[in-house]
């Protein structure tokens, strides 16, 4: 599965990140920026600093900024699905 695979690529660069930044002399992590390319759902890359107890008590998520294709937002948005489909529009 590619999301597990995501999700666990993920939680591994951000321990590396941490691991990294708590040998550091400099100034502390202010901020961490995940860019998903191709995600149309950021659920389970949020879920990955929830799951993980090191990332839980070391990180916090402070916002998901969307950016959508405006070309063809509306006609994918406004498309039909059957009942049971994911809207990854």
């Amino acid at each position: 599965q590619i999301i597990d695979r995501a999700e666990a690529e993920l939680a591994n660069r951000l321990a590396q990140l941490g691991e990294g930044a708590a040998e550091s002399t400099g100034p502390a992590l202010d901020a961490i920026v995940v860019e998903t390319t191709g995600l149309a759902d950021p659920g389970p890359v949020c879920k990955t600093f929830y799951a993980e107890d090191s990332l839980r008590h070391r990180t916090r998520v402070d916002g998901v900024l969307t950016v959508v294709d405006a070309a063809h937002f509306l006609s994918q948005l406004r498309r039909q699905r059957s009942d049971c489909a994911v809207n990854e529009s």
